[in-house]
């Protein structure tokens, strides 16, 4: 799954429509927020402000003992900008082998469910 960017409107009821899929089998998060921050510097100019979603699924290092990745000032502005809302979805190290692309449509199409109930709600405030 690594990153998948999406946007979140679209017919109801109908899938989200990628625009990307960054990482590949990738799941180490700095190698992820690095990748997904030279993608919006590539990027930034094509897409229309919106409402999107970028979920970076990721599992923790083994080797892990502090440190990590920061999002830059420059990515967040971007994101915020296009109306890009970062999910973090931590998987266990087990979903590097065995997590189907069947589960990720379901988890993408769940998240995106849950995203439109938020905004939803929002907007009744």
């Amino acid at each position: 799954m690594p990153i998948v960017i999406y946007s979140r409107k679209g017919p109801p009821k109908s899938p989200p429509r990628k625009l990307a899929l960054l990482c590949g089998g990738e799941w180490t998060l700095p190698t992820q927020v690095s990748a997904l921050e030279t993608w919006l510097h590539e990027h930034k100019r094509k897409i229309k402000k919106g409402s999107y979603v970028a979920d970076i699924g990721f599992t923790v290092r083994k080797d892990a003992g502090g440190g990590g990745s920061a999002l830059s000032i420059e990515m967040m502005h971007t994101m915020a900008a296009l109306g890009i809302t970062l999910f973090l979805s931590e998987y266990p190290a087990e979903a590097r082998k065995t997590k189907s692309n069947q589960t990720v449509q379901r988890t993408e199409a769940s998240r995106f469910a849950q995203s439109k109930k938020r905004t939803s709600s929002a907007a009744r405030r």
